[in-house]
């Protein structure tokens, strides 16, 4: 199950957090600014990229990498990436109504995101 602490760590820094907040308010903007109009799938795809803009800096934070060493199972590090390296990008695609552009650009934050996240969890990879 998961745990709100996994999503920003057990004592995240007050900048950390507002950092998460402006790279995902910057990122749904970014969306919101490419579409060609705004619809019912394009607000749920802003809120996604607000997802990931945030993520990306919450995998970066030292606290939520803490978190994920000390709380998550394997199967736990495993869901996260398949989900994000494979779910997402096709939800994303249909969001964006097929368009490449857009859907490149929120996935290329998506892949940062997973790199990120998996480079703060190598040390402690195979329990």
């Amino acid at each position: 199950m998961m745990r709100t602490s996994l999503w920003v760590g057990e004592q995240p820094q007050a900048l950390d957090l507002g950092a998460m907040a402006l790279a995902g308010f910057a990122l749904a903007g970014v969306t919101l600014a490419l579409a060609p109009a705004i619809d019912w799938c394009l607000l749920v795809l802003a809120v996604l990229a607000w997802d990931i803009g945030a993520g990306l800096v919450s995998n970066a934070t030292a606290a939520t990498r803490e978190a994920w060493r000390r709380h998550a199972s394997k199967s736990d590090r495993y869901g996260f990436m398949i989900s994000h390296l494979t779910v997402y990008p096709i939800v994303l695609y249909w969001l964006a109504s097929g368009d490449l552009v857009l859907t490149g650009l929120v996935c290329a934050f998506l892949l940062a995101k997973v790199i990120l996240f998996i480079s703060g969890q190598r040390p402690h990879w195979i329990r």
